[in-house]
């Protein structure tokens, strides 16, 4: 049967395509319709799910004639055009809502009261309103008369039970309304060519066709030649799995700063099995590599050759001139010119084993080939906008950073983590260029790298102390958004989802750290972008860390990744994993140090985790906006979940995780998957387009590298492995200063609180910059997952160690301390720590804010002021509570008094009466007071207002409820308070 299904920019339309087998076509609801021209060659049409309502109408339509809705398109037309020329009809959601609203009924928001149902129509199906007292929602109808159904919910969604089976029963109701009305129409032909090329199903990007670019140059470049082996070498070498090996080779071979080639290590910091095996490292220094960068703005392609034999002039960058033409389609090509993924004439393996192999060993899946990044402004080439939107508002990264960049590498070293393998992988071309310079490079390394002994064990960065006394000039934070707008785009994001314009919105925001070194500094001094990189990985290890370096753009790029984005296994099988849930497992030490008590906590979280709604919600949306995604690269019917919302528990933690595979296309290449999944649906939202488009209105600002995806295409294996880039500073170094850049969210979904998503995404950000207080775990040698009391604790003993004059004597042993004047400082930090209630990140943030006042003179006598104008209120907020409890105590003494006197006396009802209006008089007398006194506290603040700090400032962060009480701190307090550390020391 031949299908027409109209997407309404939904991000589920393909996993309708999925259940229709290959006679359906899919177009956008902004394509020409032309009524009888199209309709004649379809048996029926299926209308998608879709943002927003069909009732908005706007003029965007170049044919006057056309009745278009904003969300709706030529969907409104074509059902007023069916009821005269009827055709069967399925709408689901949106398509669902425009039927009931072609045919008069009022769309309005759920769980508020209907409005009745036009007479033409009749429900079919309901669900009872969540608010009591309110009428049912309507969730399945169809026309009396005409051929056309509609419902609510999404039967394409993988939790809907036989979702399949109703889109099968639509296809049979249209059978049998052709087969009662007329009798001979075929219901098998196919679809004719001049139709199916209507499909929005992008064309492959391996199409020689639309490569304008290939007369710049850039079929003859001499670096873009065919690759004839693949040569694998296992070392002798083996090394301790526990250790830092690997981390010790990239130090000695490959960090050297002055050296301006570009060198990346894609580190399995956090190794765990099933999750992450093998690290990779190598630099773009040979005859044979290269460098690509590429501006989404500018549209020009920049290539410069490892070597530097290959200036960057205007010979070496390709613009891009058609607007078709796009970065994803230039990487294909010239892929494709090196010979990956060639099942006809695939890259030969030559494999060498070590002496002690006995039976083969399992190979290093990235055997040279591509390293890099898509930033997620790749999104302008990876995505369509429909004709009304006025255009991607942020559509480059800026100057300084390229929206992609990718290092062609034909050596690599490679390190099993599981048997402790050393492999070393080059490429020989078949111009044999460079066979010379490849042979040496092996020799050289193999004796490099055999003479390394493992100095770093336990798998713990030692971090570099040569640079720990490095004093920079002074440094300058700054987030895009405060906390009062961040928590307004929350609230933005949420009426988007009431509004049904969204399901879920996965809201981010910038942070930059600047640091301006100082003038009598020698460059030596300052810290390389390598060392910052370990104290990254140290703190917060991942399977899918990162380190690149590109010396000549002043970038460098430190990732420590926990989730992949998308992997192809050389053949056929498309593979992404999105994490929607996390929780951290409980640490065996202290409360937990009994296995049985252990062991329950652990099971209490894990299941906390699988029956959490929010978590389980967000992940839902995604596996569904990701099915939607492979559907368009896929063999039919290819796409499946073989586990959904499924808890996988590491060695830290226990993360939701759902998987979803497919066979890709025999006509495609992974490239043509990741432009069609890109950016990663866990960091836009679902749908897809409407979400990206209400993100650029409340972001107002690139993300950069964050968002987007980074990881290898291998050139002798096929395998393509890409993360999501998230926990990632970008570091932009010149002369004069180091720039960091952060990019922080998380996911609003209709059950978010916006204050806790402001925490979270404070406590990712904080989990990556390279000088915020979360060095506190690295001084007080407490583990990531700390709880407050085990920081109090560390910090008690660290005071005790270091200021015992500034303890308590009584119970030295203890670490406790007394309120006394000589220890009332750190009585208070630990009144802080004990007495915080909500998140490390909140701590951590106090902290970051007392180190500018300690270090910005400027700030430290604002602040001064601020806690003067602050202690001087708290004193007549003190005086005031004393009047009050006075006038109550001796109004609650009279009245005791009358009432004694009461009973003793006999007193007549009208003197009890009086005694009573008495004690009202006076109440009402008290009242009337704290009133005036309340009214002059207002304008005495107003006054004080120009010294006062702000609700967010640091004053307002020191200034902390605890026990119905107040803690307040001077920046003298507050600098003294550092002294077990050392500020430099802390916040190096």
């Amino acid at each position: 049967m031949r299908v027409l299904l109209i997407d309404n920019y939904d991000s589920y339309t393909f996993n309708l395509f999925q259940t229709l087998g290959p006679e359906c076509l899919v177009i956008r609801n902004d394509q020409p319709f032309v009524k009888d021209n199209l309709l004649s060659y379809f048996d029926c049409i299926i209308i998608s799910p879709g943002p927003g309502t069909p009732e908005k109408k706007e003029v965007w339509s170049t044919q006057k004639s056309d009745n278009l809705s904003k969300d709706f398109g030529i969907c409104l037309d074509l059902l007023e055009y069916i009821q005269d020329f009827p055709i069967p009809i399925f709408g689901v959601c949106l398509g669902h809502q425009g039927i009931g609203s072609t045919f008069g009924a009022k769309v309005v928001l759920a769980d508020t009261p209907m409005h009745g149902i036009p007479v033409e129509l009749e429900i079919i199906a309901w669900a009872p309103s969540s608010i009591e007292s309110q009428a049912d929602t309507i969730m399945g109808l169809q026309h009396k008369y005409l051929p056309l159904w509609g419902v609510q919910f999404h039967p394409e969604s993988i939790c809907t039970e036989y979702g399949d089976k109703l889109v099968d029963n639509f296809l049979k109701l249209a059978e049998r309304y052709w087969t009662s009305r007329n009798p001979t129409r075929n219901l098998n032909l196919s679809l004719p060519q001049h139709i199916s090329k209507l499909t929005v199903i992008p064309s492959p990007l391996l199409n020689n066709s639309t490569l304008s670019y290939d007369m710049k140059g850039s079929t003859n470049n001499p670096l873009f030649k065919r690759v004839k082996t693949a040569h694998i070498t296992q070392l002798n070498k083996i090394f301790d799995s526990s250790s830092n090996f690997s981390e010790l080779v990239f130090e000695k071979l490959f960090s050297n700063s002055s050296d301006e080639n570009g060198r990346f290590w894609l580190d399995s910091a956090k190794v765990e099995k099933g999750l992450s095996r093998f690290s990779y490292m190598g630099s773009c220094d040979s005859l044979n590599s290269y460098i690509l960068t590429y501006s989404t703005q500018k549209r020009i392609i920049t290539v410069a050759s490892g070597d530097n034999k290959h200036c960057v002039d205007s010979e070496n960058q390709i613009p891009l001139e058609r607007p078709e033409d796009t970065f994803f389609h230039f990487m294909t090509n010239i892929a494709a010119k090196h010979g990956f993924w060639n099942p006809l004439s695939p890259i030969a393996l030559d494999i060498r084993y070590n002496d002690s192999t006995i039976a083969p060993a399992q190979l290093p899946d990235f055997l040279c080939g591509y390293v890099g990044y898509f930033g997620y402004e790749m999104k302008c080439e990876s995505m369509s906008l429909p004709p009304r939107s006025s255009g991607f508002k942020t559509i480059s990264s800026g100057p300084e950073t390229p929206d992609s960049a990718y290092l062609f590498c034909d050596r690599v070293v490679a390190f099993d983590h599981e048997t402790g393998s050393v492999w070393l992988v080059t490429l020989e071309f078949e111009d044999a260029s460079g066979e010379l310079e490849r042979h040496n490079w092996i020799e050289y390394m193999r004796k490099a790298i055999e003479n390394i002994g493992s100095e770093k064990q336990n798998g713990k960065t030692v971090a570099n102390t040569v640079k720990a006394e490095y004093k920079a000039e002074a440094s300058t934070f700054s987030m895009r958004d405060d906390k009062e707008q961040y928590i307004s785009n929350i609230n933005s994001s949420l009426q988007s989802i009431k509004q049904g314009e969204s399901y879920e919105v996965c809201l981010t925001t910038k942070l930059a750290l600047t640091i301006r070194h100082n003038s009598s500094s020698a460059k030596s001094e300052k810290p390389t972008p390598f060392e910052v990189y370990e104290r990254i990985r140290a703190k917060n290890p991942a399977p899918y860390a990162a380190f690149i370096q590109i010396p000549r753009l002043n970038l460098s790029v430190l990732q420590s990744s926990p989730e992949r984005f998308l992997r192809f296994d050389g053949k056929e099988v498309v593979e992404m994993k999105p994490i929607k849930g996390t929780v951290a497992r409980p640490v065996r030490e202290g409360e937990y140090s009994n296995y049985a008590k252990w062991l329950h906590e652990d099971e209490s979280r894990k299941t906390a985790l699988q029956n959490n709604e929010k978590d389980r919600a967000e992940n839902l949306m995604i596996v569904d906006l990701i099915r939607n995604d492979l559907n368009q690269i896929s063999k039919s019917k290819s796409v499946h979940v073989p586990k959904l919302m499924h808890v996988e528990s590491y060695a830290t933690v226990h993360q939701l995780v759902s998987t979803i595979r497919c066979l890709l296309r025999d006509d495609l290449t992974p490239l043509d998957a990741i432009r069609a999944t890109f950016p990663p649906g866990s960091m836009t939202g679902a749908p897809k387009v409407r979400t990206v488009e209400i993100l650029e209105d409340l972001e107002k600002g690139p993300r950069g590298l964050y968002s987007g995806c980074l990881g290898f295409m291998s050139a002798g294996s096929g395998v393509v492995d890409m993360a999501v880039v998230i926990r990632t500073a970008v570091m932009m170094e010149s002369d004069a200063t180091t720039r960091f850049e952060i990019g922080a969210g998380g996911a609003i979904v209709f059950l978010s609180d916006p204050v806790d998503e402001f925490d979270e995404m404070n406590l990712k950000a904080n989990s990556v910059l390279p000088s915020q207080p979360p060095n506190l775990y690295e001084i007080l040698d407490i583990p990531i997952t700390a709880t407050t009391k085990q920081i109090s604790k560390a910090y008690r003993n660290r005071a005790l160690k270091y200021h015992p004059d500034k303890v308590g004597s009584d119970d030295k042993a203890a670490g406790t301390t007394k309120t006394t004047k000589n220890c009332a400082i750190h009585s208070n930090l630990l009144t802080i720590l004990n007495g915080w209630n909500t998140s490390t990140a909140d701590m951590f943030l106090l902290l970051s804010q007392a180190y500018e006042v300690l270090t910005d003179p400027e700030k430290r006598a604002t602040y001064d002021e601020g806690h003067k104008a602050l202690l001087a209120k708290k004193e007549r907020f003190e005086k005031l509570d004393s009047k009050r409890r006075q006038a109550r105590e001796e109004l609650e003494k009279r009245e005791a008094e009358g009432m004694k006197r009461a009973k003793t006396e006999d007193f007549n009802e009208a003197e009890i009466k009086r005694l009573r209006e008495d004690g009202m008089r006076r109440l009402a007398e008290m009242l009337k007071k704290d009133e005036e006194e309340k009214n002059q506290k207002q304008k005495r603040d107003a006054e004080t207002a120009t010294t006062t700090p702000s609700k967010n400032s640091l004053d307002h962060a020191l200034s902390i409820k605890w026990k119905n009480s107040k803690v307040n701190l001077s920046a003298t307090e507050i600098e003294s308070m550092f002294s077990p550390f050392g500020t430099i020391e802390i916040f190096r």
